[in-house]
């Protein structure tokens, strides 16, 4: 009787021990860890605990370090930090940020859009160096802006690209520009500006200038200030001047110092001192709707008319067929 309960005893231990095995080595052990999962912690400089995820992910294969945040406004002192501020805009497209140092884009690296701002990017007088962007249409640093964009210089670097649509701060602007400074080279098929490609109706460029060169390859509209308002109404272009060179290709196109279209938008106390090299366009804008609209929308504007290189027949709205004294009455 002992020998069988000690078998019995034996079995019963067996079967425990089988049993125990075999969920230790079954998937189902993974339960426990999905419903009680964290993403790996890490400490930063500062012992702040934060996800590891902040300092690995890339933004358009440039490393993410999260900025310091003070009064909901992030502190931008790196392009790493640039990079996850761009990143996190994707989430909530109302954060804000404001550059704390210059930023210098190495060698190689190149910037992929914000897609779209509804808060502040504030440059605080800073600049950013080497800014490189290439891609196929609607190229800018950010590539719709709903907000603000302000007190920022692009200081040197090229926006490039093989479709429409480019320039250095904003490819689509329906909100303000204001107190910024280009100096990178911008180039696309048309539709190209210095600052802004294609201003949206209720936005406003001020206190901008741009010395890059602009170039519309192929197609028309392009801008030393802004690629082209036609059509738009109430997106005024003010205290705004260009040196850089603005030039379109052979097929022809509206050329302008300051933009290459005017619609019913003011231009107002702005020059342009660069030269524009066309087939249809103008030294100050490319063309207007009509006489009226210069009269009526271009206040206080100059273009240097000696600056302008004709290589075609001209189109028949342009400041270049009024000599500076008939410019400058005309403009009011």
């Amino acid at each position: 009787g002992t020998n069988m309960r000690q078998t019995k005893s034996s079995r019963g231990i067996a079967l425990v021990l089988a049993f125990l095995m075999m969920f230790s080595c079954s998937p189902l052990t993974g339960l426990a860890a999905e419903t009680d999962y964290q993403e790996p912690q890490t400490n930063n400089a500062d012992g702040e605990e934060v996800s590891v995820s902040d300092n690995e992910d890339t933004y358009g294969g440039i490393t993410m370090t999260k900025p310091d945040e003070i009064d909901g406004v992030y502190q931008i002192a790196s392009v790493e930090n640039l990079a996850w501020y761009a990143n996190a805009l994707a989430a909530d497209t109302t954060l804000s940020a404001k550059l704390t140092a210059n930023l210098t884009f190495a060698e190689g690296q190149t910037w992929q859009p914000i897609n779209k701002l509804k808060g502040m990017l504030d440059g605080d007088g800073h600049k950013i160096n080497n800014l490189q962007i290439t891609g196929g249409m609607g190229l800018a640093l950010v590539k719709s802006n709903y907000g603000t964009i302000k007190k920022l210089t692009v200081a040197s670097g090229s926006v490039t690209a093989t479709g429409n649509g480019a320039a250095a701060f904003v490819y689509q602007n329906y909100g303000l520009i204001f107190g910024c400074l280009n100096a990178a080279d911008v180039t696309a098929n048309g539709i190209v500006g210095g600052i802004v490609a294609s201003p949206q109706q209720n936005s406003a460029i001020i206190n901008c200038a741009n010395t890059g060169n602009v170039t519309a390859a192929t197609y028309p509209y392009a801008g030393g200030i802004a690629g082209s308002n036609q059509g738009v109404a109430n997106s005024p272009i003010i205290n705004c001047y260009n040196t850089g060179t603005v030039s379109g290709g052979e097929s022809g196109g509206f050329i302008g110092g300051i933009t290459a279209y005017v619609g019913n938008s003011n231009i107002e106390n702005c020059y342009n001192a660069g030269t524009v090299i066309y087939r249809d366009g103008g030294v100050l804008i490319g063309r207007a709707a009509n006489t009226s609209q210069i009269v009526n929308y271009v206040k206080n504007s100059y273009g240097l008319v000696s600056n302008a290189v004709n290589t075609g027949k001209s189109a028949c709205y342009q400041t270049t067929n009024l000599d500076a004294a008939t410019l400058k009455d005309e403009a009011g």
